[in-house]
């Protein structure tokens, strides 16, 4: 996986991210080390994601959202807005 573009590492976005070409990062979003976007994910303006998190493939996280650390968010799951996550949940595919 690679940063698609125009995502950029020091805008919020840790070095040590990955990002599938697919997925869609918004403005302000920050990702912390470690993390995986998976394939056409959409991260919404503003999100913070922590360290070793996972968001699976066809995944919505919308804006204003805050996950802790070692989230893994299973493929075709939508977060709404302004939710929080603490440390290590896991959110089974399909869940909205």
């Amino acid at each position: 996986m690679t940063a698609a573009p125009p995502l950029s590492v020091g805008n919020g976005i840790h070095p040590d991210a990955k990002v599938h070409p697919t997925a869609q990062i918004e403005e302000g979003v920050c990702l912390g080390a470690g993390t995986r976007i998976w394939d056409h994910a959409h991260i919404r303006h503003h999100a913070r994601l922590g360290e070793e998190c996972i968001v699976g493939g066809k995944s919505l996280v919308a804006y204003g959202v805050i996950i802790g650390n070692r989230v893994k968010i299973n493929s075709n799951v939508y977060i709404c807005n302004a939710v929080t996550i603490e440390d290590g949940v896991m959110i089974s595919a399909g869940t909205l």
